[in-house]
């Protein structure tokens, strides 16, 4: 029972990061991803064996709901940076790479050294 409401609160914390747009969205769905499976195994494997219904129900709820959402929350992880608008160290800047970006302040110290004013201030 204990872990089923942490598993809810950090669902509700997640959809909250995700509509703010928060940074973080991805850590918070990654251990929700991580709970979500974790769950879905302990359900089926305590299940007692001798209730057959019992089990089917477990592997039912696994398979449809559990392990599904677990899918979802792991895109929800790895798209974070697209939802968020947040970049990874090291990703390229919009509008091109550091190479780029490199060579275009290196192009407008040029343009402020040669007086023709196009360099940026």
């Amino acid at each position: 029972m204990g872990f089923d409401i942490a598993l809810s609160a950090l669902i509700l914390l997640t959809a909250v990061l995700a509509h703010r747009r928060h940074r973080h969205v991805n850590l918070a769905a990654v251990a929700v991803t991580t709970m979500l499976v974790v769950d879905a195994w302990f359900d089926v494997m305590t299940t007692p064996g001798g209730e057959a219904g019992g089990i089917l129900v477990a592997l039912i709820t696994a398979f449809v709901i559990e392990l599904p959402l677990a899918g979802l929350s792991l895109w929800v992880a790895l798209a974070a940076d697209e939802l968020t608008g947040a970049r990874s160290p090291g990703s390229p800047a919009p509008g091109g790479t550091r190479e780029d970006a490199d060579q275009r302040r290196r192009d407008g110290r040029r343009g402020r050294a040669a007086g023709d004013g196009r360099g940026t201030p």
